[in-house]
């Protein structure tokens, strides 16, 4: 799932680099630059957050398997 949301963030930050690139508008590129890595800062947060609760959730399995005598 982590993986899929971050495939989707970098197709939304290629989709916004080709619109800047076609873009004519000197006041669009700052706006979607900003788009850009607020995209890239949440893509970010969730991988890392995503591994963080998968991490603990394996954990917890771990320890009620060895708690139940497996």
């Amino acid at each position: 799932q982590a993986q899929d949301m971050s495939r989707t963030f970098e197709r939304i930050q290629r989709n916004f680099f080709e619109y800047t690139e076609s873009s004519h508008s000197k006041r669009l590129v700052p706006i979607i630059w900003d788009l850009q890595m607020s995209i890239k800062q949440l893509d970010e947060w969730h991988l890392e957050h995503t591994s963080d609760l998968v991490d603990y959730i394996q954990n917890k399995a771990d320890l009620f398997v060895k708690a139940d005598g497996g």
